[in-house]
């Protein structure tokens, strides 16, 4: 199976390749546990160097998302603790 632009492709070449980068960053910021999952898998496996370009912006924004939401929970959990909630 090929992407399109000459190169072999992975089993997730074409998920990441075809698809326009807004849907993937939207991919990271709503399902950002299996688009994190997916990315990683992506950038071990893909021989398409656009997927791996689109597969690391997916990866970057879904770790830069889930860890906020981490984070926003550890924080508002301290201040209830702290404020008697």
């Amino acid at each position: 199976m090929s992407t399109g632009n000459g190169a072999a492709a992975g089993p997730l070449d074409s998920l990441f390749a075809k698809t326009n980068v807004v849907v993937l960053v939207l991919f990271g910021l709503c399902c950002n546990g299996i688009a994190l999952i997916l990315s990683i898998i992506c950038l071990v496996t893909a021989k398409d160097p656009v997927a791996k370009k689109n597969a690391t912006i997916t990866l970057i924004v879904a770790a830069i998302f889930g860890g906020g939401l981490v984070v926003l929970n550890f924080v508002g959990g301290g201040l209830a603790a702290l404020f008697g909630r």
